[in-house]
């Protein structure tokens, strides 16, 4: 990169994969939103299983248990709502 700014001609999309010393721009543009992704991920994962002020802190396996509630405690919850008015 240094290379291309010291010729005075910078990085633009035709250059962009041009290699210096088995480095271009685009690996570490790909680089940074491959670490982007996976560290979103961990955030959000977190976000999740920390506990916290408010809310409700879920399980360490909350993203491999379904989300869908079974029918014989939807079955449950409906009865109790019935009874409760």
């Amino acid at each position: 990169m240094t290379q291309f700014e010291s010729a005075q001609v910078g990085i633009s999309w035709g250059n962009i994969w041009s290699e210096y010393e088995n480095y271009s721009v685009a690996h570490g543009l790909i680089m940074l939103a491959i670490d982007f992704a996976y560290l979103s991920i961990i955030g959000l994962y977190l976000d999740n299983v920390l506990p916290k002020t408010f809310g409700v802190r879920k399980g360490l396996c909350f993203c491999l248990t379904s989300s869908k509630k079974s029918k014989i405690s939807q079955k449950e919850e409906t009865a109790g709502d019935k009874s409760g008015d």
